[in-house]
Parts: structure tokens; sequence; C-alpha cells
């Protein structure tokens, strides 16, 4: 018996399954553009935002659910969740400090400031928390931020720590008051100034 050769497959069965990643990755990339550009304290562009972003997954799943229908479907339904859910999870605006304002520093009266020759800023002699002055400004350190302003009093505005100042952690504060102290009244004519 001579075998017979099987017939050439048929161009249906070459065809790849069609594939619905291009619409999954525009939608989403899409949904995260507009995402991004939401004020996250306004419920209004929460609730914009969760939108976009609730739509472009819904129509991505849809999409690949049920083609262009399912899709239309998906954009709908994921829309009005997302515009919901944006809205319910707004967080409250923060605070004044953490928008990078710190209350001004409580100072009651002009500090003493002397001078450390390490690190090589002067301190505020006597104060309760971290206040120095190098090369003509005032830096003050609030809760784990440097601040830095004109006067000893501010305003205050969010900038790196100086050079000097650039490995001091507020628990190094007590020590260097003692060595201000120790500088200031045991050596007469040590160098300090107090601001007007």
């Amino acid at each position: 018996m001579i075998p017979t050769a099987s017939a050439p497959p048929s161009i249906a069965q070459t065809r790849r399954p069609r594939t619905r990643s291009a619409p999954l990755g525009l939608a989403l990339l899409l949904a995260a553009g507009l995402g991004a550009c939401t004020n996250p304290y306004d419920p209004g562009q929460r609730a914009l935002g969760g939108a976009a972003l609730g739509a472009g997954t819904g129509a991505a799943i849809g999409a690949l659910a049920g083609g262009g229908r399912g899709a239309a479907t998906g954009a709908l339904i994921g829309g009005t969740i997302g515009a919901v859910g944006g809205a319910a999870t707004t967080p409250p605006p923060p605070s004044p400090y953490e928008a990078g304002y710190p209350p001004a520093a409580p100072a009651s009266w002009s500090p003493e400031m002397v001078w450390l020759p390490s690190p090589g800023v002067y301190v505020a002699l006597g104060y309760n928390y971290p206040l120095f002055f190098y090369s003509g400004l005032y830096y003050y350190l609030y809760s784990g931020r440097w601040y830095v302003g004109s006067s000893y009093s501010g305003p205050w505005r969010i900038h790196a720590a100086p050079p000097p100042l650039r490995r001091f952690h507020s628990g190094y504060w007590n020590s260097y008051q003692m060595r201000a102290r120790n500088y200031y009244h045991n050596n007469p004519g040590w160098r300090h100034f107090r601001p007007r």
C-alpha cells in the first residue's frame, strides 16, 4: 500500500489565534496617564482619575472576555466603580508642615549663637531644638527635615542639610549643647554672637 501524503494545512489552520494585548496595553497606558494628572486631595479630580483607571482596566478585561461589546461594557462598569472609589478614598489635605512649612520655631528670645569648631557651625545655646547658623543662614531641624531661613525665627523653607551637618541627628543635640556651653563659659572671648 502506497502511503498518501497528508494534505497541506489550510490557511485557516495556519493562522495564529488573535491576541488582545495591544488594546490592553493601550487602555492601561491611557488610564495611567490620566490618573497621574489628578490632585490627590480633590474629590472631583480623584473621581475623574478613578473613572479613567477603572474604565481603562474594565475595557481591557471586557475586550479579552467578549471583544468590542465586552470592552464597552467593561469600560462603563469599571469607570463607574473607579469614580465612586476615587472620590470615596480621597485623603484629607496635608497639614501646613507636611506641605513644607513647619510651625515657627519657638523663638521667645534671641539665642546666643556659639561657635563649635567641629562640625564648624554656630549652635543656638539653650534652645531645646536644633538651630544652627552657617554661612549666613539659619538651619532648623524639625521632625527629620531641614529648613533654612534668613532669621533665627524664620520664615522657613525646606532645604538640604548644610554640608557640616549632613550626618547630624536630633539625638546629638544635647551633646552639641553641652560642648557649646563648655566653650562659651570656659573660654573668655570665644566666638559667639546674639542675633537681633
